[in-house]
């Protein structure tokens, strides 16, 4: 028989399967890639295997086929039913298997291979109708799910933007850089979404109600997204469910004289509002129930708190009308802390936050601990704020609890430690700081790290 037969003397017969789908997107295929798989005729030329192939090439209007040819998007190859012996497939995937376990290959040759692999194997099984997974593919070509996952993210990044991989030495460290770069594009995509987007609709005028004009809501701006106020009353002017999740560290209920020796630094007092414990144990309930009003169904409230009002607390949210968590959430501090009682208490190096929910919220996913350890001494330093808690110490809670895109109020701002880190996970931060001092630093804070984001030329109001 010839090497080239015309395409017009293949024979169908009478074929079991007669219906194909995905043909337009296999002949595509076909055309970029050739045939990786050749189709099976027998002797007489009548079709044996590759339906979906013959159909596709024949949508292509393929003139000829050549004997054994593959991968040639020129040349679509046939093979005789006798002949088949091996996997045409198989034998280059042997090939590229033992390149790849050549002693010092290069991060970028190996990465190069294993696409090259998993594209012939998924064009090969795309032509059978069939679809490959990765992980048992990765087990089969000798490199594993991680390694192959890795090449595949990597492959076209490092075209598109090769200094990045410099100082790259490794494929896993390759896939780092690159999970590092994403990371950095969706913080800034989410902070130029929470300047744009409209946070609570801005207040029909007089003038809008007499034309019958709808109100028109303006971008996010830090003046009015940030109230130099009392956070409560922040929270009661708010519209009944207009906000996701409260998540704040209050200034109430707290003894200075233990902070101060818990901390170290000077001035405790001047971070911390209230008249007395026992009159802001008032004002915790009068939080709880504002942030109830303002909370939309689904959502949550996790606030700090001393754990000697654990059961009043719990009692307080529970009367308004909160789920509560039975056990608070643990930030435990790996700093080093004084101790100003040593020889009677255990050095003081954790903190408590009650979580609290309506009764429609549930968190983002499973949760395998209550506790969290990191320190904190590097925030407070740079943020100003001797309780400026650390920032993935928020962002633990809120991957917990919250959606991108969703708008989380902290009533006790402070210098803007909680809201940075909201922006950081893709959320919108909106709230309010009583002391003037802190609210100015708060604004100051956040126009750093949105120019940090977005860039220099950023603009605020």
């Amino acid at each position: 028989m010839n090497e080239a037969i015309p395409f017009s003397d293949i024979k169908l017969g009478d074929r079991g399967r007669k219906i194909y789908t995905g043909i337009e997107d296999l002949a595509d295929n076909i055309r970029d890639n050739g045939l990786i798989q050749p189709i099976v005729l027998d002797a007489d030329l009548n079709l044996v295997a590759g339906g979906r192939r013959y159909y596709a090439l024949k949508m292509l209007g393929v003139p000829m086929l050549y004997h054994a040819a593959t991968s040639d998007p020129e040349r679509p190859g046939y093979i005789l039913k006798e002949a088949v012996t091996s996997s045409t497939l198989h034998n280059i995937l042997s090939e590229i298997a033992e390149n790849l376990s050549r002693e010092g290959l290069d991060w970028k040759d190996e990465m190069v291979l294993i696409v090259k692999a998993y594209k012939l194997a998924s064009t090969e099984a795309n032509q059978r109708g069939e679809e490959i997974l990765k992980k048992d593919f990765g087990i089969v070509l000798g490199c594993g799910y991680h390694d192959l996952k890795a090449a595949l993210a990597v492959h076209d990044d490092l075209l598109e933007n090769p200094k990045r991989y410099t100082h790259v030495t490794s494929l896993r460290g390759a896939y780092v850089e690159l999970l590092k770069a994403n990371a950095k594009e969706i913080e800034r995509i989410a902070a130029k979404k929470s300047m744009s987007k409209p946070i609570i609709p801005r207040p029909r005028s007089a003038e809008e109600i007499d034309k019958d004009e709808p109100a028109i809501e303006h971008t996010v701006k830090l003046t009015t997204s940030f109230s130099n106020g009392d956070g409560i009353e922040f929270l009661k002017q708010l519209p009944p469910k207009s906000i996701d999740h409260v998540i704040t560290d209050p200034d109430y209920a707290l003894e200075p004289e233990v902070l101060g020796s818990n901390t170290g630094l000077v001035n405790i007092i001047d971070g911390v509002n209230q008249l007395s414990v026992e009159q802001s144990l008032d004002d915790l309930q009068r939080f709880l129930k504002a942030a109830y009003h303002a909370i939309r169904d689904q959502g949550f409230c996790v606030f700090f708190y001393d754990v000697s009002h654990h059961e009043k607390l719990h009692a307080m949210a529970l009367s308004v009308g909160f789920r509560v968590q039975r056990w608070p959430l643990v930030w435990k501090k790996t700093d080093a802390y004084s101790n100003a009682a040593p020889a009677h208490n255990f050095t003081k190096n954790i903190e408590y936050a009650m979580v609290c929910r309506k009764p429609k919220a549930t968190l983002t996913s499973a949760q395998s601990t209550s506790v969290f350890e990191c320190g904190s001494l590097g925030i407070t330093k740079d943020l100003g704020h001797p309780f400026a808690k650390p920032y993935e110490l928020w962002r633990w809670i809120y991957n917990a609890v919250t959606i991108r895109g969703q708008i989380v109020c902290d009533p006790f701002a402070g210098c803007g430690s909680a809201c940075i880190a909201a922006i950081r996970t893709g959320l919108i931060p909106v709230g309010a700081e009583i002391n003037p001092e802190h609210y100015h630093s708060l604004l100051s804070n956040l126009q750093k790290e949105y120019k940090r984001l977005l860039g220099a030329g950023t603009k605020f109001s």
